[in-house]
């Protein structure tokens, strides 16, 4: 599975956000959006590890890393 696409579900699963209205927002910030939070960026991603089949390193990103969608899938794509 892409990893932005683990992302969309990932987040339809934890936040109960739609994964096709999320797409539309790639670019968006997330958390200026009230999409995400701190508290939940871990739980997000624990789920994305599920689905991309590799644990991810929360050491090797930054906050500028969880703004928006394809920051976050870009930075777990950079682990792989």
């Amino acid at each position: 599975m892409k990893t932005f696409d683990a992302i969309l579900e990932a987040m339809e699963e934890v936040l109960g956000l739609d994964k096709e209205e999320l797409r539309e927002m790639a670019d968006a910030n997330l958390i200026e959006e009230d999409l995400i939070d701190s508290l939940s960026v871990v739980t997000v991603l624990r789920a994305v590890e599920r689905r991309v089949g590799f644990p991810i390193d929360l050491s090797k990103m930054k906050p500028a890393d969880f703004v928006t969608l394809n920051r976050m899938s870009a930075a777990i794509e950079s682990q792989k």
